[in-house]
């Protein structure tokens, strides 16, 4: 028989110095370190460096990293302590995107209206340069596996356009033609009868208010009487 691969697309496991993250109880956002699996559903942590005093933990309060350190199980805290100095994982989580991610969920509730705002305004900018980049490089993807896009060809080609005006015009594009030409005279001829009705009401209208300033004015200074 062939070797297996037991270990599968698992890379994390409940394990002797596997280092976890804590989200539940006092502890709650520390890292820890296992240092005996209890049963099934629990485990020994102990963090020496983050505050945590060795107690168990059940496996639904604790999330496993990618982080792990060497020591014998059951050791002592000294132990422990040594062994996470070692595997220096304090700048090893600070580095990690998880780390980076509990840090701006963390700062962002630190913001006020006003950061917020820039913070939406760059999210777009963010965003518009991220979308423009990634859409070249479709393109110059598409391009070098399916080849340059031919240009859009026009609607009729050179010969064409030069045989349509080359074509003596039929009777029907000569009735088309006039009868476009006799629309055209009656709708310019329209558009100068209201024009003139249009000038001949502004006229009348200037007139009327002309005679009525008239016998206003007369009105508040009458003729001095004779003697």
């Amino acid at each position: 028989m062939g070797k297996h691969n037991y270990q599968g697309a698992f890379k994390r496991f409940v394990q002797t110095g596997r280092i976890v993250k804590i989200t539940d109880g006092v502890n709650r956002g520390k890292l820890a370190s296992i240092v005996d699996v209890i049963n099934q559903t629990s485990v020994l942590v102990d963090g020496p460096e983050t505050g945590v005093i060795r107690s168990s933990l059940r496996l639904n309060q604790l999330h496993l990293t990618k982080l792990k350190i060497n020591f014998p199980f059951n050791a002592r805290t000294k132990v422990v302590r040594k062994a996470w100095k070692d595997g220096e994982v304090a700048d090893k989580w600070s580095k990690s995107l998880w780390a980076q991610k509990v840090a701006n969920v963390e700062k962002r509730k630190t913001l006020n209206d006003f950061d917020r705002f820039k913070l939406s305004k760059l999210r777009r900018t963010r965003n518009k340069i991220r979308s423009a980049v990634f859409y070249r490089l479709k393109k110059e993807f598409l391009e070098r596996k399916f080849g340059a896009k031919d240009k859009k060809k026009p609607f009729m080609s050179a010969k064409k356009i030069a045989a349509a005006k080359a074509k003596k015009p039929t009777k029907k594009d000569t009735d088309v033609a006039k009868k476009g030409e006799k629309n055209r005279k009656k709708h310019t001829a329209v558009a100068k009868k209201r024009a003139a009705a249009k000038l001949e009401k502004i006229a009348k209208i200037k007139k009327g208010r002309a005679k009525r300033k008239a016998q206003k004015k007369a009105a508040e200074n009458p003729p001095p009487a004779k003697k």
